[in-house]
C-alpha cells in the first residue's frame, strides 16, 4: 500500500500477522516496514542492474520522517548517479 508519511498516519498503522511495507507517496523505493511485533523501520528499496536491494534507514520514532527522508534523498541520488 502507498500512504502519505505523516506522524499521525504512521503512529496509527496497525500490526499485522506478517511483516508489511507501506510505500511513501511520490518517493520511489522509500518505505516503512512494520513487523508483527510493532517495530517500524524506514527502508529504501532500489535496483542495481537486475538485483533488488533493501537498505534499512533506521527505526521510527528514533529517527524522524524528516531525517529518514534526508537519508533517502542522499541514497536515491547516489544510486541514480551510478
Amino acid at each position: 500500500p502507498t500512504i502519505n508519511f505523516i506522524d499521525t498516519k504512521i503512529r496509527s498503522l496497525k500490526v499485522k500477522d506478517k511483516r508489511e511495507v507501506f510505500w511513501c507517496n511520490g518517493c520511489p523505493g522509500f518505505g516503512l516496514r512494520v513487523t508483527p511485533t510493532g517495530v517500524k523501520s524506514f527502508v529504501y528499496k532500489y535496483m542495481i542492474g537486475r538485483s533488488s536491494r533493501c537498505f534499512t534507514l533506521g527505526r521510527y520514532p528514533e529517527i524522524s520522517i524528516r531525517q529518514a527522508r534526508r537519508i533517502y534523498d542522499s541514497l536515491y541520488e547516489q544510486v541514480n548517479d551510478y
